[in-house]
């Protein structure tokens, strides 16, 4: 069995969490954005039927 008791790590959330966080989120809303960029949307289709 264990040879003493067990030992709790625990590691400090750093400074720069928050950053890091705005960070994040701002380079997610860039891949949504250009995500969306690529994809149809209802009105697209509705116009690209039309002209046919």
């Amino acid at each position: 069995m264990r040879k003493g008791p067990i030992q709790c790590v625990r590691v400090p959330l750093y400074e720069s969490f928050d950053e890091d966080m705005e960070r994040i989120k701002e380079e997610r809303e860039k891949l949504i954005q250009k995500m969306s960029d690529k994809c149809m949307t209802a009105s697209d289709f509705t116009r690209n039927t039309k002209n046919r």
